[in-house]
């Protein structure tokens, strides 16, 4: 509902309204009691004063302590298909933690709005210095807006400081703006702390180095409360994707699919163990984002994530006619294919069994790896004579290989990882005439 349309029902125009919000713009207390009572909400009051976004109204108010967000809670309809909402954040840039930034602020009255990704218990320091500006005001909000800290650089002072430890990960905003909006200019801006205490396998946003193509299974983990990854995903119009997040360590795994902006379309979660599952039709060809987290707080460990398409796949005629001759006499079901598009899952310092049923077989194991971390991994079984153990890439291409002698009890492969990422531990045995049970084991090797 546009404000005109809203302020019609009460015989109040326009012109009217906006004389009174103009007139009360330094008796804010009175301002949002009458709002209240009238039933203004802050994109109305943005389209009074002037058009102006519906974000720069809730933080002038809450540059003075007030809280708008709950004109917004009255039980009428605030929709509108053309209008130009601006819920708060929106418009706010991203900061990165230990980087100065300059800025300016460009019109008296104006304030400008950052995001900065904060981790629970770790203490930051922010700083705010202008030359410029008559009074820099810096405030801390929450994901919500809602004002946690502020300071104020005064006459004679060098910059405004805040320190402030986060009790919980997640989006934080700060707000700069000049607080008796009598001046412009330039500013700097940085937040100082400690980096992640942990060593993050995929980032948490838009700058992921993390990406799914069609047919991938990646072996990831949440190493702690807050943690986030994100994977990019190349999508093109008219295909259909299916993502599916597997995990026997997290208690409410989540999977939120994401446009190029990073803004949520799509989301999925549990807590009954079973896979998730988000299917998505492309409309146009971009890049999108898969986001995979845990919502328990105290809940950590590995998952698989996979991508499937239904997008044509490039045929090989000549393969395809040598496919077509091989037939297979043995149906026995495997229980782990020999590939990256397996099943099988093994975490570092814990053991995974399988069975080799058939001659030839060979089981695949996801596996994650710390760069220039090294590994024992060994193959044990009553029924085999010639284990096999084999390490593939993240791109299934082998990296190293042993295989038991008869004069050992299993094969062992001491293996150091190029860098950190999915490995695959492939098992098998040297002789085709064997299957049976076995047991393969990953240990980290203490220097």
């Amino acid at each position: 509902m546009k404000a005109s349309q809203h302020l019609s029902s009460y015989n109040i125009s326009m012109n009217d309204a906006r004389s009174f919000v103009t007139s009360n713009v330094n008796n804010l207390s009175y301002l949002i009691s009458v709002c209240s009572q009238f039933g203004v909400t802050n994109e109305m009051l943005a389209e009074i004063y002037g058009d102006i976004p519906r974000g720069l109204v809730v933080r002038y108010f809450a540059k003075y302590g007030i809280n708008s967000l709950y004109l917004d809670d009255a039980d009428y309809d605030t929709e509108d298909e053309d209008s130009d909402e601006s819920d708060y954040g929106l418009d706010a840039e991203a900061l990165t933690l230990n980087v100065e930034t300059a800025d300016d602020i460009e019109e008296r009255s104006d304030s400008n709005l950052y995001s900065i990704e904060l981790e629970a218990g770790v203490t930051y320091t922010i700083t705010l210095a202008s030359d410029e500006l008559s009074t820099a005001y810096l405030v801390l909000r929450d994901a919500n807006g809602d004002k946690l800290e502020s300071d104020v650089q005064s006459s004679g002072e060098d910059e405004a400081t805040l320190t402030f430890t986060a009790d919980e990960s997640g989006t934080y905003f700060i707000d700069v703006s000049d607080l008796r909006d009598i001046s412009t200019g330039e500013f700097t801006l940085i937040v100082e702390g400690e980096e992640s205490s942990y060593d993050d396998d995929y980032a948490g946003s838009t700058a992921t180095e993390g990406s799914l193509d069609a047919g991938d299974t990646i072996i990831a983990e949440i190493e702690e409360y807050g943690d986030t990854d994100w994977f990019a995903v190349e999508v093109t119009a008219g295909d259909t994707y299916t993502f599916t997040l597997s995990t026997d360590d997290l208690e409410t795994p989540y999977l939120v699919l994401r446009d190029a902006d990073g803004e949520a379309i799509d989301e999925a979660f549990n807590i009954t163990g079973e896979d998730i599952v988000i299917t998505y039709t492309a409309t146009e060809d971009e890049t999108f984002y898969i986001d995979a987290s845990d919502l328990a707080s105290d809940s950590t460990g590995s998952y698989l994530i996979s991508l499937e398409s239904d997008a044509e796949p490039v045929v090989d005629e000549e393969t395809t006619e040598e496919t077509e001759e091989v037939t297979t006499e043995d149906s026995t079901e495997d229980d782990y294919s020999a590939d990256i598009l397996t099943t099988g899952l093994i975490d570092v310092d814990s053991t995974a069994t399988g069975n080799i049923e058939t001659e030839g077989d060979a089981d695949w194991f996801a596996i994650s790896l710390v760069a220039d971390t090294t590994y024992e991994i060994t193959m044990t079984s009553d029924e085999l004579s010639l284990e096999t153990v084999t390490v593939f890439d993240s791109e299934g291409l082998e990296e190293a290989s042993a295989t038991r002698t008869l004069t050992e009890s299993g094969a062992s492969l001491t293996f150091t990882a190029s860098e950190t990422g999915t490995y695959y531990i492939e098992a098998s045995q040297d002789l085709d005439s064997e299957t049976g049970a076995y047991l393969i084991g990953v240990q980290e090797v203490l220097s």
